[in-house]
């Protein structure tokens, strides 16, 4: 992303419940292109499956050959290419530019990439106002294909989701002394919120919850702040439907993590989830085996 972060109420667009925080990013994109001039949009997919077409649908139109007053590239597969026009816009700054695809990064000696996963649709909404906030590095939201349950909240979901810009906090907690810190980002968060429910009623444990949409961020806050969220001196587990290192530096050696050590499986999410274990029932067992309950 480049250039100065533009003005928008980005908590008026986080009001559907329960979907795809890709989906979500489309409802963001519409407003971003009605409110933002200085923005170029570019998708590697030539069906728009990673919804970046939010952006055509809120009135910007396509770049095409012979005319470069759109504000839509539309790359098709030409990842590459694609990604090199996107790095090289804001490059010269003043532009806002955002690409549909992932594996970006750059070499300017700060954070290479601010990489965000929201857990749902008002994370995505806070999400992306990080994002247009942040003109130092690219950005990259992480978003899911599946439709996904909203965090808890008593009261108003995007002021708790906003929390989300520190990189971690805590999305719910039961219990001034919890007995174990359950720690996720994207999707997994939602699951973790399932499994607490089963340990609170089943077992009596006291669950504390953490959204970690950026460690990079979260380790740039007060050491205070990061033991508040993660208690050094608790036990930790964590949920991550990628590679569990990615995991390590947050859940350390007082924990442990479940995530997916292989690739090459396809299916409806459903179904991997329920094979590779992300259901709450799964990981409430995971959790009672570790405490040893």
């Amino acid at each position: 992303m480049s250039g100065k972060a533009p003005e928008i109420d980005y908590q008026a667009i986080a009001h559907k419940a329960n979907i795809a925080t890709r989906a979500a990013s489309a409802d963001v994109l519409v407003e971003l292109a009605k409110q933002v001039d200085n923005m170029i949009v570019s998708s590697a997919d030539l069906s728009n499956s990673d919804k970046t077409d939010g952006f055509i649908k809120g009135g910007a139109r396509n770049l095409v050959k012979g005319d470069f007053s759109g504000k839509f590239l539309q790359a098709g597969v030409a990842e590459l290419t694609m990604a090199t026009i996107c790095n090289g816009i804001a490059l010269h700054g003043g532009i806002h530019v955002a690409c549909g695809r992932e594996k970006m990064q750059n070499h300017s000696g700060k954070m290479s990439l601010l990489a965000l996963r929201p857990a749902d649709a008002a994370e995505t909404s806070v999400a992306w106002k990080m994002a247009m906030a942040n003109t130092s590095t690219p950005t990259a939201l992480i978003l899911s294909r599946q439709n996904i349950n909203d965090l808890p909240a008593r009261n108003n979901r995007y002021e708790i989701a906003a929390k989300a810009e520190k990189g971690a906090y805590i999305v719910s907690k039961n219990g001034e002394n919890p007995d174990v810190i359950l720690i996720a980002s994207g999707s997994e968060v939602a699951t973790l919120v399932e499994a607490a429910e089963l340990l609170t009623e089943r077992k009596g444990i006291h669950c504390q919850i953490v959204s970690a949409i950026s460690e990079g961020l979260f380790r740039q806050q007060p050491l205070t702040y990061q033991n508040e969220v993660i208690p050094a001196d608790k036990p930790k587990f964590g949920l991550t439907a990628g590679l569990s290192v990615t995991l390590e530096g947050l859940v350390g050696n007082n924990g442990k993590i479940h995530g997916v050590n292989h690739f090459g499986y396809s299916a409806p999410a459903k179904v991997l989830d329920e094979k590779f274990g992300f259901t709450g029932e799964f990981v409430y067992q995971e959790i009672c085996h570790m405490l040893g309950k």
